[in-house]
Parts: structure tokens; sequence; C-alpha cells
């Protein structure tokens, strides 16, 4: 279930991996999000999404950080392979 489409951080769904590659924030909280690690070519893996969609929990890195939905729509991302990264999250 590979897919090269470009789409953003809320599209992705719970138990997928993705890349980001651009955010579309204003400056002040694009400095931000980078500074807490979103930048380009970032493996994200979605952990959890509250029942409403909001917020949305991901791993990034070796930490944990909850977004809101309207923040995540404006970080576009590349959706990796959904079934390899859960293979190997049950294989750990």
């Amino acid at each position: 279930m590979s897919n090269n489409k470009m789409t953003t951080l809320d599209k992705i769904s719970v138990g997928c991996d993705c890349s980001i590659v651009s955010l579309a924030l204003s400056s002040e909280i694009k400095a931000r999000f980078c500074e807490m690690g979103l930048v380009f070519s970032t493996v994200v893996h979605i952990k959890k999404k509250a029942p409403l969609g909001d917020p949305i929990e991901i791993k990034i890195r070796n930490y944990t950080l909850c977004l809101r939905a309207t923040e995540a729509e404006h970080i576009y991302v590349m959706p990796l392979d959904c079934e390899k990264s859960l293979n190997q999250k049950l294989a750990q």
C-alpha cells in the first residue's frame, strides 16, 4: 500500500509513517515547529487521533508530540509504506 502522493499530516491514518515535505504556516509557528524537529524529510509516525480527530499524537525522532488538527492540515507530507511500518511495529 505505497502511496507517493503528497498530502497533509491530518489525512494520514493512525499507525502509518510519513516524511515531512513542507510547512505552510506563518513564520512564527513554522520556526517553533522547526525547533521541535518538524523539518524536511523527517519521518513522522501517527500514534493516535482523538475520537473527533483533534488533537493528533505523533512520534517524531525520539519523542511524542500532540498537534492540533488545524496545524496538521498545514504540514505537507509524503506517505511511506503503511504496511511495512505496521509490520515493523508488530515485530518489536
